[in-house]
């Protein structure tokens, strides 16, 4: 699991693309041009030319409204790229178990709350204080907010704060509908929470129609008094109450803990490993697996010839010599780029050093015995 948006910033200036050395071409952007690795996508090939790719871009000239340029179709291509790559490189540490994604999925509460266990509204911002361990490189995300309530509540707001922020950092406006019966309700941006902070998750309980149904205590395993509070390995979850506003974080000294009421509100949430700072901090070792990766799918692109424009501009294109030059001959000692990039992933070894090992475990070796 990585964020796309930041890594796409953050990798947008690792490998260059070179400038077409004629000027009655469309001049690439600076920022397609930078490379702090010193690499180059035309390098990869000499098929790479800013003609034949001008040729496989759409021909925007010709398209009424348009206002996409040969560098909007270069940038897309190379991000798209990147990310291909990355999840190739993350897919094959799955795979090997040197790495993990989904840690954890579940409910907080996995049974409903007894409807005879009832919270009048108060004068009180209740809710929960979630705590994600202090392991680098895993995300808590709350994905849906479960609501169990005696009476509908058209419009309430349920508001995420974290500490050292003053405005809560989400806020989800829910309809709930359902009076009496427990309804889930899907965020519309899942809610993503970082380790090394403490979050607030609560709402205006004196703004509520009735009561809220209190669905903390597990009558399966021993009725009242048996408390189904979920913490484990990467985060604990808490009740609570307290007297401040609900429009910004208060004075954290005046929550109250609570163990026993979880004021009509359930969660799901899963636990996954998160790359992305790992990857943006070692971005350097990835520059020559994200060179032979670009440059491939741009070849690819070329061959497929998908705007039946390359004849146009009269590319000398020997498709039998660009197969060679992307896989070689079957029988023969493996070469080609696309062998290359092959080695170029398998060669990003780094510092793990930091990282929780759950999400980079080390790969078992070493030989097995068994009995016969």
């Amino acid at each position: 699991m990585f964020n796309i948006t930041t890594i796409k910033t953050e990798f947008a200036d690792l490998v260059g693309w070179r400038q077409s050395l004629s000027t009655d071409d469309v001049q690439i952007d600076a920022a397609l041009l930078t490379s702090t690795s010193g690499l180059y996508y035309s390098d990869i090939h000499p098929l790479l030319t800013y003609a034949n790719i001008a040729s496989v871009a759409p021909d925007y000239a010709s398209i009424v409204g348009a206002t996409e340029t040969i560098n909007d179709f270069l940038t897309q291509k190379t991000d798209q790229s990147i990310i291909n790559l990355l999840h190739k490189w993350l897919g094959q540490k799955i795979v090997k178990k040197t790495a993990k994604n989904l840690l954890s999925r579940k409910k907080l509460f996995e049974l409903s709350g007894n409807l005879t266990n009832l919270t009048a509204s108060s004068d009180k911002r209740v809710g929960y204080e979630i705590v994600p361990k202090r392991r680098t490189g895993i995300k808590f995300t709350i994905t849906q907010l479960g609501l169990l309530f005696t009476d509908a509540q058209p419009s309430l707001d349920i508001k995420l704060f974290r500490s050292g922020t003053s405005a809560p950092i989400y806020t989800e406006n829910v309809n709930y509908d359902t009076a009496g019966s427990e309804k889930w309700i899907t965020i519309t941006t899942p809610w993503e929470l970082d380790s090394g902070y403490s979050y607030y998750l609560q709402y205006d309980h004196n703004v509520i129609a009735g009561s809220s149904i209190n669905g903390a205590e597990d009558h399966t395993l021993g009725g009242n008094g048996t408390h189904a509070f979920n913490s484990n390995r990467y985060f604990s979850i808490h009740g609570i109450t307290t007297l401040n506003s609900n429009a910004a974080l208060g004075d954290l000294e005046n929550t109250v803990y609570s163990h026993d009421d979880n004021y009509g509100i359930n969660l799901k949430f899963d636990v996954r490993c998160d790359y992305t700072s790992f990857i943006a901090d070692t971005k350097g070792l990835f520059a020559r697996a994200v060179q032979l990766q670009v440059g491939i799918d741009m070849l690819n692109l070329l061959q497929s010839n998908p705007e039946s424009r390359v004849n146009r501009n009269e590319a000398n294109i020997n498709w039998q010599k660009m197969q060679l030059a992307l896989y070689g001959e079957s029988d023969k000692k493996p070469y080609g780029l696309v062998h290359d990039l092959d080695l170029a992933i398998k060669a990003i070894q780094f510092d793990v050093t930091g990282i929780d090992s759950v999400c980079l475990p080390c790969g078992r070796s070493g030989v097995r015995y068994k009995t016969i």
